[in-house]
């Protein structure tokens, strides 16, 4: 959706309802939940991996008047988190030697630091739902003609809130000091707040 109104003023919305569910994460995954011959697909059914139940994108750019041509823009994005399995890796429910069984549905929490707490979990593969990723962008520029040339200046700032943006946790209740603990950022660096300033 997008729109445009008086004064140079735009904005667009962007928003995906999702629900993704399979028997795999990916082509490479095995299935941890067959039992000599019989493969319990139903057991493995459950939200896939790149399940976002929700995804929202907003965008929006002004121009200032009588700035002599300043433009103010912004990007925010929201997604829900993506699922995980709660599971203890010490117990083998189903005796078929893979020690990945998932915990029965209900609601769970770590001890170690900075754990999650109160995680619903519906049980089975993919139960649970790890992290939210919220994040806002700025530009603010300003752009001139001179002769012929045009001279652009631009101010970029990424992450304004400075939010950290984690992946899944371990879902392993064998191990406590890992279980539900938020320890890999995402991207690798959870692209905390950078800002950038550029001229051309």
């Amino acid at each position: 959706l997008e729109r445009r109104y008086a004064n140079n003023w735009s904005a667009r919305v962007a928003y995906s309802l999702s629900h993704s569910r399979g028997t795999a994460f990916d082509q490479n995954d095995r299935n941890r939940d067959q039992f000599l011959t019989d493969l319990r697909l139903d057991a493995r059914r459950g939200p896939s991996g790149v399940d976002r139940r929700h995804v929202l994108s907003i965008n929006g750019r002004t121009e200032v008047p009588k700035t002599g041509g300043l433009t103010l823009a912004s990007t925010i994005r929201y997604m829900t988190g993506a699922p995980f399995t709660i599971f203890d890796s010490s117990i083998d429910a189903d005796r078929n030697g893979e020690l990945s069984d998932p915990l029965p549905a209900g609601t769970y929490g770590g001890t170690g630091p900075n754990a999650m707490q109160d995680v619903e979990s519906k049980g089975g593969r993919n139960g649970a739902y790890g992290p939210n990723y919220f994040q806002v962008d700025l530009r603010a520029g300003w752009r001139r003609r001179i002769q012929t040339h045009t001279l652009e200046l631009f101010l970029d700032i990424f992450n304004v809130t400075n939010r950290t943006n984690w992946d899944n946790p371990s879902g392993d209740r064998r191990t406590p000091s890992t279980f539900l603990v938020l320890t890999n950022l995402r991207g690798g660096s959870g692209f905390p707040r950078q800002a950038q300033m550029g001229v051309r």
